[in-house]
């Protein structure tokens, strides 16, 4: 059996999230919590395996509180916070290809 894991999914208001939030809904992937980060104010919430998350200001987030952090959709959100996230101890998986991560 797997740990269960906390992910971070940055750029979660975005077209291409909704493919990582599919897959991640049907992983047999034990999640202790999903972060679903946005810049934008007008974002408002994400689905999830049955479960509605509010959105959560990027610029705010506490990096320490995900293993994980997923960067999609914006490669301006991945420049500017996965270094910070990783220096958080957190695995950083930039999907945007815009750092070397």
């Amino acid at each position: 059996m797997s740990k269960a894991i906390s992910v971070a999914l940055v750029g979660a208001d975005t077209p291409a999230s909704q493919a990582v939030l599919d897959v991640l809904g049907e992983m047999p992937l034990a999640l202790t919590a999903l972060y679903p980060l946005s810049d934008d104010e007008d974002a408002s919430s994400v689905e999830l395996r049955n479960q509605t998350l509010p959105m959560i200001d990027v610029a705010t987030f506490d990096w320490t509180r995900a293993d994980a952090v997923l960067f999609v959709g914006s490669p301006d959100l991945a420049t500017q916070y996965a270094q910070i996230a990783a220096e958080a101890g957190a695995a950083v998986i930039d999907l945007t290809g815009e750092t070397e991560s």
